[in-house]
């Protein structure tokens, strides 16, 4: 198997009864430090930074879930009054209070995304949820203040404030978690990849050579049940090859020399 063009997934590749195979070097050279550096530093660093995250917005969802409810029961929704009193006397300053504690615990990690963002001049989600969360905080405590001082009904959004925060932190964890998943899934595709591979030498010994050291015009042989190490054409030999992680084809592919 001739190596003319680098394409990591044909590591995961099954193969039969394939014996030889040649190789490009300067493709191999590069195909493996890539694949390593892939794998050691890519998916590993990126489950632990996705660990972290993940369990930062499931705690915040579930320690925020309970004031949240709270504020919900004691604001009507969009000023609708309910046929059934849920409020009290100060149960307005009761859900100020649990609302502040809720926008500076519950929002935390949307307001530091939001500094990131403006700091790399490049506002985006975490800003607009910034905005919507401050700007409903801030209104609805004017109202409650505005009712006090003036005596009038001014309708505060505190509902729609503790909804908000929910929904973004729920969202986020859900995120958080399929980036977590799919992130594992990869990992284990790369250890998939072989180490090493076996180089048929000029008297027809076997040379165990790990795989990111084979040169142009190696010969090596693929036993059956092993990966193929590299992109390459084929020699000797012939075998089926599961090429579904590149196709989508569930069934093996026959193999033939000539073929890459």
């Amino acid at each position: 198997m001739r190596n003319n063009k680098k394409h990591s997934s044909h590591s995961h590749h099954n193969h039969g009864d394939m014996d030889h195979s040649k190789h490009d070097h300067n493709e191999m050279e590069h195909h493996g430090g890539h694949h390593d550096h892939h794998a050691g530093h890519d998916h590993s660093g990126h489950a632990g930074h996705e660990h972290h995250h993940h369990g930062d917005f499931k705690g915040l969802f579930l320690k925020s879930l309970p004031i949240g409810i709270i504020i919900m029961i004691l604001s009507p929704m969009m000023g609708i009054s309910l046929p059934f009193q849920l409020t009290f006397q100060y149960s307005d300053i009761l859900v100020v209070l649990l609302s502040t504690i809720l926008f500076i615990y519950g929002g935390k990690p949307f307001y530091m995304g939001a500094i990131d963002e403006f700091k790399e001049k490049a506002p985006g989600m975490m800003a607009l949820v910034t905005l919507g969360i401050s700007v409903s905080y801030f209104y609805s405590v004017y109202a409650v203040i505005a009712r006090y001082v003036t005596g009038e009904h001014v309708m505060d959004f505190f509902f729609e404030f503790s909804s908000l925060i929910l929904i973004m932190l729920l969202g986020h964890w859900i995120e958080m978690k399929a980036i977590g998943e799919a992130g594992d899934a990869q990992k284990a595709l790369a250890e998939l990849v072989p180490k090493d591979a076996h180089v048929v030498l000029e008297d027809d010994s076997i040379e165990t050579r790990p795989v990111a050291d084979l040169r142009v015009g190696d010969l090596i042989r693929v036993q059956a049940g092993e990966n193929v190490p590299a992109d390459g054409t084929i020699q000797r030999g012939e075998s089926r090859v599961n090429e579904a992680l590149l196709t989508g084809e569930s069934k093996p592919i026959e193999k033939n020399p000539g073929v890459m």
